[in-house]
């Protein structure tokens, strides 16, 4: 029975994913375009209200959508292909020349497979000349799956804020992008016991170890954005779908 009921909801959160009827955007022609990403808008609702405010002054749109890695990482390569396709006629229909993101895993996704640049938020706002205080103080943060290799968002950051950045070297993945669920368990027991306080940068990575009692003490662009923001749980996470469709 329950081998059945995992099945199905792995079925209708693929069929979530492919169609996600809670897309929403505000477009300009020929003008750059922030993608928040699924999860932050889930777990930090007002954190992607306030970025996309911010980002309103600098002339840019903004859209809501899957990139699509939630259903690579279940096989369905042709769904996610799918995502990608109707984002790419997005870009073209409107002439899109950057996409930002705030989210490592979008950022890895929309840099092999987009047709334009593809700029992390931190990135983007140090470029465009978003003043922010500057402080010496090092921070700590889980470093995420599609960053660790290159550490080129942390970089941003660095940049950004002024800070040193001090990566989670010797914890292991979140466990939300493992296949294994015995290994994913393994791996947030590990982060449980080990790990010290810290910051992240990936709402997932934020949302999934603040669930489980991890010492997370606030989301790097909540900080940014002059925020405390608290991952949202449960009915509210499930809600904040649809709060983008009010964003206009």
């Amino acid at each position: 029975m329950y081998s059945q009921s995992a099945n199905w909801a792995t079925k209708i959160s693929g069929l979530e994913k492919r169609v996600f009827p809670w897309r929403a955007s505000e477009i300009k022609k020929g003008r750059p375009v922030f993608f928040p990403g699924c999860n932050l808008v889930n777990f930090l609702p007002e954190t992607s209200l306030m970025t996309v405010n911010a980002l309103r002054a600098f002339d840019c749109g903004w859209m809501f959508d899957c990139c699509g890695k939630p259903l690579s990482l279940k096989g369905d390569q042709t769904g996610a292909a799918a995502i990608l396709s109707r984002i790419e006629m997005e870009i073209r229909r409107h002439q899109i020349p950057e996409m930002i993101v705030a989210c490592p895993n979008c950022h890895q996704v929309f840099g092999k497979h987009l047709s334009i640049p593809v700029t992390d938020i931190y990135d983007f706002l140090k470029r465009e000349g978003y003043k922010l205080p500057q402080t010496s103080v090092p921070i700590r943060v889980f470093t995420p799956c599609p960053d660790r290799g290159t550490g080129k968002i942390a970089g941003s950051i660095e940049a950004l804020l002024g800070s040193e950045i001090v990566s989670s070297k010797g914890l292991p993945c979140c466990g939300l992008g493992m296949k294994q669920p015995v290994m994913a368990k393994e791996a947030l027991k590990t982060i449980q016991k080990t790990a010290p306080e810290m910051k992240a940068y990936c709402a997932s990575c934020y949302g999934h170890l603040s669930k489980n009692g991890v010492r997370m003490t606030g989301h790097v662009l909540s900080e940014v954005m002059g925020l405390e923001e608290k991952p949202s749980a449960g009915l509210k996470k499930a809600l904040n779908r649809f709060r983008p469709k009010l964003w206009k």
